[in-house]
This record gives structure tokens, sequence and C-alpha cells, in this order.
């Protein structure tokens, strides 16, 4: 009888911030919960954030723990304690947290060279991660928490250099390269990245960080194929990475304690939840949530337009104020960034919680009609699982790119008319005016602008969970991820990367990660046989009889189209069988409905995509697709039955693990 294979083991490795932090302990949870061994590295102080959601998913039974290492303070020029960008006061200590961090380089290896993991996924911010992954000699994954948009941004800018051509910081330029016509300035960069020269130290990391991520294994990202589909297939394609997306990662936390105690249990107490209590008094809708992040900071001065702003509005609010030194919370009596008199006059509108809130809660609670955001990654997700519209505020970096996703993309917020990268602890400079903060919350929250993104925010939370259900184009590649790690522990004998380090000499290192590499990740091509069975639900586009739909199928520069369905209605059957020849990196099937029209234009139906990892990697997948009109509106559904004859087939052990829960 053979024995049961060792499971995949993987070890994460998170950026010493909250925001990087939790994303990366959810993505372990999601992957513990298929069956792979995960082990999470980081610092004690840091592993006290997260430790009781770990404990309790091992009483559950998942194999997922913590390994912790000792953070370099006292070689840094740090006091104790400070082990997390949440927690420094000045640029100075910022400057010695990263040196502290860069540190951490023989304490990773050592560790890896201990525990034996199969592959390594490390934050994107650790572009060294890629080198003693290599040394050790196995596959590092870089791992994004950032949108794709602002990905191949990024790119763009380093790439390209656009601001090179522009005359001055304010003026609009349009980012080039990338799918949609995306407008820009100068002044809503870094600083470091406007400099004509290119070659300062910010531009010096940023191009390690992306020669890392090239040589890595792939990139995983937060983020769903429904939410940014240009920018995947720009990815994937123009770009040419490796990528797998299996977010919104924030799903795996079902239930209240998950959320509560998510990015900091020691935060948690009863005075923390009393905002339950207030927000059950409010009616549903009627609230505005106000958080700019664990890590941004706002000086007085636009804190107290901020507040005027509100005011002025009218709205109910929940604000989440960020504490920047310990002595806050002793003189909170003492504060000047409020308006005088303002607590008294919102007494019963509003709600001011100081410090750390747990903001998957209030988020998921009825009474939220908009949430103004930074823009973080982590943020724009969670508002959109919880089918909450955003007012956006851009402060630094990519949530300048992450605001034209949610604004102009997919349209599920309002933005203020931030138009500059703000410096941290830059004083009393003022960047929003009251006037235009009341503007943006007002369309929000009321009118019949409010009522069109608040049901593009709707339709989009449906699409978030579709993606990481069984079938969904997430927990697609999720299981894509997971079957080529497992072939890869299969296929080769143990410790055949120290095999490699023995006969290979130096100078053909980088030949040996890369034919390393493609024993992890390799598809097989051949044709594919698709049977399309019909469509459900499908939107009516007829007022007087029944509309005769028909689909087109495209893959790459193969296009099919079915015959029309006289008469299907909302439930057109087709039964018609099509074959495509796959293309390396092409993953997707483009599908388009309409109907029919012999008087006029055929009328536009839905779209959608038809995911192929699973086809390949099981050889059969039959689950529905689901379809969206041009404003993001669920469509109906689409079904196929799609073969793969030379697909990769797994032992039973692959599908046992891979239940049909929602993570």
């Amino acid at each position: 009888m053979d024995s049961k294979p060792d499971p995949l083991h993987i070890l994460f490795f998170p950026h010493l911030a909250h925001g990087h932090m939790v994303p990366t302990i959810d993505m372990a949870r999601v992957f513990a919960r298929q069956g792979v061994k995960a082990t999470i590295l980081t610092t004690h102080l840091n592993a006290s954030f997260f430790s009781k959601v770990i404990e309790r998913d091992r009483e559950l039974g998942f194999e997922i723990d913590i390994v912790m290492i000792k953070f370099p303070s006292m070689e840094a020029g740090l006091p104790e304690g400070i082990e997390n960008i949440s927690s420094i006061t000045s640029q100075e200590m910022g400057y010695k947290l990263f040196k502290a961090v860069s540190l951490l380089q023989q304490p990773l290896q050592q560790v890896l060279e201990d525990c034996h993991p199969n592959c390594l996924v490390a934050d994107g911010m650790f572009p060294w991660a890629t080198e003693v992954a290599r040394k050790v000699g196995i596959p590092r994954l870089v791992f994004y928490g950032t949108s794709y948009l602002a990905c191949c941004v990024l790119d763009s800018f380093l790439r390209y250099e656009p601001l090179k051509n522009v005359t001055s910081d304010d003026q609009l330029f349009e980012v080039p390269g990338i799918p949609d016509k995306i407008m820009m300035t100068g002044l809503q960069q870094a600083a470091e990245l406007r400099d004509p020269r290119n070659n300062n130290e910010t531009t010096v990391v940023l191009h390690k960080l992306l020669e890392a991520e090239i040589t890595s294994s792939g990139v995983i990202m937060n983020s769903f194929q429904e939410l940014e589909p240009a920018y995947v297939q720009h990815y994937r394609k123009t770009l040419g990475r490796k990528t797998w997306h299996i977010g919104p990662l924030s799903l795996c936390s079902n239930d209240i304690e998950d959320k509560l105690e998510r990015g900091n249990a020691n935060a948690v107490s009863t005075h923390r939840v009393e905002f339950l209590r207030w927000l059950d008094s409010k009616k549903p809708t009627s609230v505005l949530y106000i958080c700019f992040g664990s890590v941004s900071w706002i000086s007085p001065t636009q804190l107290n337009e901020l507040a005027k702003g509100i005011e002025a509005s009218g709205v109910d609010f929940i604000w989440v104020v960020r504490k920047t030194n310990k002595d806050e919370e002793e003189e909170e009596d003492k504060e000047e960034w409020l308006p005088k008199g303002f607590e008294e006059r919102m007494k019963g509108k509003g709600l001011i919680i100081r410090g750390w809130a747990p903001q998957l809660l209030i988020l998921d609670h009825e009474a939220i009609g908009g949430f103004m955001t930074h823009c973080g990654w982590n943020s724009i997700l969670e508002s959109i699982t919880a089918g909450v519209p955003m007012v956006t505020w851009p402060l630094s970096n990519e949530q300048f790119s992450n605001e034209k996703l949610v604004t102009d993309i997919v349209r599920v917020g309002v933005g203020v008319g931030a138009q500059e990268c703000s410096k941290w602890m830059e004083g009393k400079k003022l960047l929003v005016a009251k006037e235009n903060i009341t503007s943006a919350i007002s369309r929000l929250m009321v009118g019949e602008e409010a009522n069109d993104v608040r049901n593009r925010a709707s339709a989009l939370k449906w699409m978030a969970k579709r993606a990481v259900e069984e079938g969904g184009s997430s927990h697609s590649d999720l299981k894509a991820f997971y079957i080529k790690g497992r072939q890869c522990t299969h296929s080769l004998p143990k410790n055949i990367h120290h095999l490699f380090l023995s006969i290979i000499p130096c100078r053909f290192r980088v030949f040996k990660a890369t034919f390393y590499r493609s024993l992890v990740f390799t598809f097989l091509e051949y044709s594919s046989h698709f049977l399309f069975v019909g469509c459900t639900n499908l939107k009516n586009t007829e007022w007087i009889s029944r509309q005769d739909p028909y689909v087109c199928l495209e893959y790459g520069s193969t296009q099919h189209r079915t015959s029309t369905c006289t008469d299907g209605g909302k439930m057109p059957i087709f039964q018609e069988k099509f074959t495509f020849s796959l293309i390396e990196g092409l993953r997707e099937i483009n599908v388009v409905v309409w109907n029919s029209n012999t008087v006029t234009y055929d009328d536009f139906i839905g779209t959608g995509k038809v995911q192929l990892q699973r086809v390949l990697s099981y050889g059969y997948d039959d689950n529905p697709w689901p379809l969206q009109t041009k404003t993001g509106r669920y469509a109906g559904e689409a079904r196929l039955i799609m073969r793969y004859e030379k697909a990769q087939v797994t032992s039973p052990i692959y599908s046992s693990v891979f239940s049909t829960h929602l993570y």
C-alpha cells in the first residue's frame, strides 16, 4: 500500500506592515484550508497580531504554524518594540526600520534550510528573497498586495519614463502602454519618481523589485479576474508574467471573531465594539465610514478641514483616526485637529474611534452606505466584498493608480479631487478643501448618482464572492497553483535542488533556476473541446416578444458563433460543439451573448470570461460562468462542458482537498 505523500509545504514571509501582513496571513490560511502545510515567518512582536486566529485554525485541524525570528532592532539603531511600519514616528526611524528588514536575509536562509519548504512566498518588498531562495534551491513566488493595474502602471513608469516628457509636475499625461487611457500628473507620483535623473535611491530599489519579480517563479496577486480583466491579461500576455490571482483574500474571514481580530487581535476590547450598537441604531446605507489605513499620516490642518467637510455634508459617520504617538491617548482632550465644539455638535450623528478598528466588521454592517478611503488595496477589496461604494482620497504611491480603477474603470467610487502625493509628516499643508470633501460625500450618499454607484458596487460584491467559490476564477487559479506545486514534489527527487547546485557550474546558475521553474510550472499544449450547453437567467432585452440569443466565443484569433436560439428568452439551449487549439499563456475564453434583431442592430446582453485552468488540470469542467453588462451588472450565466484529453490528471488526493466551501 502506497504511503500518503507529504503535503505541499509553503513558507510565507510577509513584510512588516499591517497592510502587507493581513493579506499574507489570509493567504496562508486559504492555502492551509486546501491541504497545504503553511508556515508563516515573522518577528515575535508581529506574530502577536495574528497568533489567535492561527491557533483557531490549528484547532480546526489545519496544518498552519508560525516560526518567529529575532528582529535586529539594536543592529539597526531602533528602540526595542519597533518592529512594524505602523510604529514609526519619524522618517529617520523609517530608514532604520528598512535597514533592519534588510538584515533578515540570513535568518530567512537559516529557516528555509531548517524547515525544508517546497517553495517560498515572500512579499514583493523583499527583492533579495529571490536570491535567498535560489541559494537553498527552492522556487520563490512574489506576493503583491496591490492591484494588477497598479503593477502595470509602475512597469510603464519604469519602462517608458513618461515624466521626462512633461514640462511641469501638474501637466496631465497619458500613462503609456496600458489597456485604458489613464491620465495622471507628476504631482500624483512620489517625488523620487519625478527626479529627472531617475537614478535616485527609490528608483534603484524599484528596479531591483522589478528584477526580482521577473527572475522569480511567478507572482501571486490578491485580486480577481472580474475586477480588472484587461490588466490581468496585460500583465500575463504583454508583460509576460506568470501570475495567479486568488483574491479577495479577506473572504476567508467568515465569522465574527475573525473579523473582529483581523489585523490586530491585541487591540480588541469591549469599548471598541460599542460602535456596533451605535450602527444598529442607524438606517440602512445611511452612515459614511471614514478610515485612511494603519500607516497613512494626515496633517492636523487637513484633518480639521475634513471634519468641516463632514459636518457640512450632514451625513451620519463613523471616523477612525490613527494615533501618531503614545501621548495622544492621554491627551485626547487637547486635540487641536478638531474644530471647536465638533464632537458636541455631532453627538448622535457621528462616532470617532481613535486608533485601530475592525474594518471588515464595520463595512459588513447594513448601516454603512459609503467608505471614504485612502485607496489602499486591502481597503478597496474589503469595500468591494461588502458591496460598499467609495469616496476616494489617495495619499501616496500606487493609491492614485488604484483610484483610477475604482472611479474610472469599474465606477464604484467618487473622488474628492486629490491631486498631489502627500509626504509623510509634512506639516500644515492643505491638500483637499472642505467644499470638495462635502461635494464628494453628497454625490456618493444621496441622489441618482448614488443609486447607480451603489448598484454597481452590489454587482461587484456578487462577482467577488463568486470568484472564490468552487469553479470561480480565483479558486481555479488557487487550485492550478496547488496542482503545479504538487506535481513538482512528486516528479522531483528529494533535495533535487542540492543536486543542481552540485553539478551545474556557477555561470549556469541562471539556467538552472529557469529549468527548475519550468519543472514546477509547465502546461502541455493540445486541443480542447467545448460543448456550449446554453445560458440561464439572461438579462431580457425584449419588451414585447421573447428574445433570440446567440453566443460568440473568442480565443486568441479564433472565433466561433452559435446558431440563434429563436425564442430562447432567458434560458436558451444551444448544445453546439467547438474545438480550440491551446495557445501558450492564454488561459481564458471571451464569451459574448447577443440578442438577434432583424429590424435594428443586434442587442448586447452580456459578456464573461471562461477560465481554462480547471479543464487543463483535471481534463473536465462543467461549471457555469457569470455574465455581466457593460456597466458591470449581473446579466446571467453561460454553461459549457469542456474536455481536455491530454490533461495532467491528478490522483484522487487532489480532488479530496478542494471542498466547495467559500474561502
